[in-house]
């Protein structure tokens, strides 16, 4: 039981969940078509879990520093056991894909996939483009949602807003990151300056999606998601427990998952 306990926290369950949820909840709300709509969320899900088993394999020595609690550098899962999971994750993305995605659209998993297993590359050689990077990649499960539907502009607002959202979220975890990730712009700036960027990032996305108010339910949740991030903006600029401030933006984005279904 320990080693499978491993092996899920290997994929970050909660992450892996909001990937599949923003496939799964527009598709199964717009179509009304459960089976359908959980055969197009099921390659993202396995993409995902892909994306963040391969990254732990990877980063098993910079997760020494930073991230010591995880699986792999506190040694509560042998890499063996690791690497046998992540192939057959990979297994079941291309399985899945293939089966229950038709072309084009099958396109855009197949190049969500080879996005992600490169990040490595990015991480190490570009590491200035990293967040960018991250935050194009968070931007693709809406833009399959945009794909598998054929709709268009108020689902790319929310994909603009993601990647600002995401982008200022990256920069507060390169900072904290910074003692064992390759150095970079980001984590060489000041951590004031890495405040005043983030969550003007973060404000723009909320900003942007103030056009798709349309009912009061629509203004309630976009006053929460002010309401979290002034929280999250208060904690990190306390100082004393900046990974909560990043757990709140989490959240943030599970509450955003509204605007894919409203």
């Amino acid at each position: 039981m320990r080693t499978v306990g491993a092996l899920l926290r290997l994929t970050r369950p909660g992450t892996s969940a909001l990937i599949f949820l923003t496939v799964f909840l527009p598709l199964v709300v717009s179509t009304g078509l459960l089976p359908e709509s959980l055969k197009k969320a099921l390659p993202a899900l396995f993409i995902a879990m892909c994306t963040f088993i391969v990254n732990d394999i990877d980063d098993v020595e910079t997760d020494k520093v930073n991230h010591p609690d995880r699986p792999l550098p506190s040694g509560s899962l042998l890499p063996r056991y690791a690497t046998v999971f992540y192939f057959v994750c990979l297994a079941l993305a291309l399985y899945t894909t293939k089966t229950f995605i038709p072309a084009p659209t099958a396109y855009l998993y197949y190049l969500l996939l080879i996005v992600v297993l490169n990040y490595k590359y990015v991480a190490e050689q570009l590491p200035n483009f990293k967040s960018l990077y991250v935050a194009s990649t968070s931007t693709f499960p809406v833009l399959i949602v945009v794909g598998v539907l054929s709709i268009g502009r108020e689902y790319l607002l929310v994909a603009i807003a993601t990647f600002l959202f995401v982008l200022g979220r990256e920069g507060f975890l390169d900072y904290l990151d910074r003692a064992g990730d390759q150095v970079s712009f980001i984590s060489g700036l000041p951590r004031q300056t890495i405040t005043v960027l983030g969550f003007a990032a973060q404000g723009a996305a909320l900003v942007l999606l103030s056009p798709l108010i349309r009912q009061t339910t629509d203004m309630v949740v976009l006053g929460l998601l002010s309401i979290l991030s002034t929280l999250s903006f208060l904690i990190w600029s306390r100082g004393d427990e900046p990974r909560r401030a990043i757990g709140i933006m989490k959240v943030q984005m599970f509450c955003g998952l509204y605007f894919l279904i409203r």
